[in-house]
């Protein structure tokens, strides 16, 4: 796997990750 394609899937992982996050978690975390 190139390291650009490894990269956008970490990326996406991550958003995935944030978007499953309850938005009132997200803000005190953040």
């Amino acid at each position: 796997m190139a390291e650009h394609e490894l990269e956008r899937t970490l990326w996406a992982a991550a958003d995935k990750l944030r978007s499953n996050m309850d938005a009132a978690e997200y803000k005190h975390v953040g």
